[in-house]
């Protein structure tokens, strides 16, 4: 399943069925990105610091999912295979944006993903 990631977007699906899901994740954007993919039921449900990154230790058990390398402008990620259950996931982008003091979740660059 095609991933790309841009300047605080990301293009992808947001539905999926339950099960091994393989994702040829790509950096489209002119910065470095990164997906990272936690089970949760809403980007404002997570442990945020004020610049608007998620607090990754913070949080709950298998909450985690997955995370890429940080990708550089234009290059693809080695396919990244995942075991969905069912529920909610927020696929999102964790680095420090260069614009201001804000993450790129915290810019935007993330999608509430629902696997049935």
């Amino acid at each position: 399943v095609p991933v790309l990631l841009d300047e605080y977007v990301i293009d992808a699906p947001t539905e999926f069925e339950a099960g091994q899901v393989t994702l040829a994740v790509e950096n489209d954007g002119t910065e470095n990105h990164q997906l990272t993919i936690v089970a949760t039921n809403s980007y404002e449900a997570l442990p945020l610091r004020d610049n608007g990154s998620v607090v990754m230790e913070d949080l709950d058990a298998g909450a985690f999912t997955v995370s890429t390398d940080e990708l550089f402008a234009g290059f693809p990620a080695e396919p990244v295979t995942v075991d969905l259950e069912p529920g909610t996931y927020l696929f999102f982008c964790n680095l420090q944006s260069f614009i201001g003091d804000k993450s790129h979740v915290g810019l935007g660059q993330r999608l509430l993903v629902t696997v049935t």
